[in-house]
């Protein structure tokens, strides 16, 4: 989100014999910051990484670590590409199965707790890119992702903070 400046240019003008450069103030007021950049900035994604593919494979994950220092309960709802590389971008995980094997399934979100963080790590919360588009991704390759959250107490998809982070490849 960017800060907004608001600027108040006035020209006074002495006399009608005033030079032809009248005097100029200039007050330039700069807007408090919004409530959504401090919570934005309160939000980390550290240690972005996304796994490089086989050949053959149409399909990759990223992970990272993602800290909540808002002040409240904040819900992961999305997170998308900037350069469209895939079909898709979805949040996943895991849970076990009736017989105790551990199952990948898509996540409508993911809720950080305040003060507190979540690793998405290889075997458990994660992002999957699907349907990769050629050329596919090498490693030291960088991708730039977009992370849409709300507070955790709103069940709407309004949300109140994006954060742009680039992961490497590896």
């Amino acid at each position: 989100m960017k800060k907004l400046l608001i600027s108040v240019v006035l020209a006074v003008s002495a006399s009608a014999n005033a030079a032809s450069n009248p005097p100029v103030i200039d007050t330039r007021e700069q807007v408090p910051q919004a409530k959504e950049d401090v919570i934005e900035s309160k939000i980390l994604i550290k240690d972005g990484w996304v796994r490089v593919p086989t050949a053959t494979s149409k399909n990759t994950a990223g992970y990272f670590l993602l800290e909540n220092t808002t002040g409240m309960d904040i819900t992961l709802i999305e997170v998308k590409t900037i350069k469209k590389i895939s079909e898709r971008v979805e949040i996943h995980g895991y849970k076990p199965d009736d017989a105790g094997v551990k199952k990948m399934f898509k996540l409508e979100s993911v809720t950080i707790p305040n003060n507190s963080s979540v690793e998405f790590k290889p075997g458990s919360f994660h992002v999957m890119l699907m349907g990769l588009e050629k050329p596919f991704i090498s490693a030291g390759d960088k991708i730039d992702f977009v992370f849409k959250f709300r507070p955790a107490s709103d069940d709407s998809k309004v949300v109140f903070a994006d954060k742009v982070i680039e992961f490497i490849a590896k």
